[in-house]
C-alpha cells in the first residue's frame, strides 16, 4: 500500500474518496486488489461486509498511510521536479 500511495494519481485518488466517504481507512482499501488482506495483516482489524461496502472494524491507520502523509506525498510531487529543473537549467551554459 505504501508503493501505491507514492504514485500521484492513486495518492489523489484516495483523498478524493477519503472526502467522499469520510473514512480514511475505507479510501485506502479502495487502492487495494486485496481488502481482506490488508484489513486483517496491514491495519490489524476485521472486514465486514454491510449495504454500504467493505467495513474494516477496529483498525488502526498507521501514519505512513494518514491523510496528512499522502498530501506530503502529492506536494513532494510538486516540488521536487521544479527544484531539479531549476538547479538543471540553473547550471547549463545556453
Amino acid at each position: 500500500m505504501f508503493v501505491s500511495l507514492l504514485s500521484p494519481m492513486a495518492a489523489y485518488r484516495t483523498l478524493v474518496q477519503e472526502i467522499l466517504q469520510g473514512s480514511p481507512i475505507r479510501s485506502r482499501l479502495l487502492l487495494t486488489s486485496s481488502p481482506q488482506v490488508t484489513c486483517e495483516g496491514m491495519l490489524g482489524g476485521t472486514l465486514e461486509v454491510t449495504e454500504a461496502g467493505a467495513e474494516c472494524t477496529n483498525a488502526a491507520l498507521p501514519p505512513q498511510y494518514g491523510t496528512v502523509v499522502v498530501i506530503g506525498y502529492l506536494l513532494l510531487w510538486l516540488v521536487v521536479p521544479l527544484v531539479a529543473g531549476y538547479y538543471v537549467f540553473e547550471n547549463k551554459d545556453l
